[in-house]
């Protein structure tokens, strides 16, 4: 079993298309990658994130350890999405 074999295994839609289009070169079109480009915000990692987005956009915590300042914590949380794959366009980065 190869690496990519491994990462592609993982339930992840977010991770399994960074690892078709970033390590294995696959185009936009492909299928594969355009179904997992759909099923991203379903992503437990991104669902969880947008979830605890509050009303103002930024956020107070990212996860339960976190004792970060809010302007810290929500620029991780856009960090997290950025590094993702979603941009500008994407509703909660607009927000953070």
């Amino acid at each position: 079993m190869t690496w990519a074999a491994l990462l592609l295994a993982d339930p992840s839609p977010c991770l399994r298309l960074l690892v078709l289009r970033e390590l294995l070169g696959r185009p936009e079109g492909d299928d594969e990658v355009r179904e997992l480009r759909d099923l991203r915000e379903q992503d437990p990692i991104v669902a969880d994130l947008v979830a605890s987005q509050q009303p103002d956009g930024a956020w107070e915590r990212v996860d339960a350890r976190s004792q970060l300042s809010p302007l810290r914590t929500t620029a991780l949380a856009l960090s997290r999405l950025g590094y993702l794959g979603f941009g500008p366009d994407h509703l909660a980065v607009r927000r953070g």
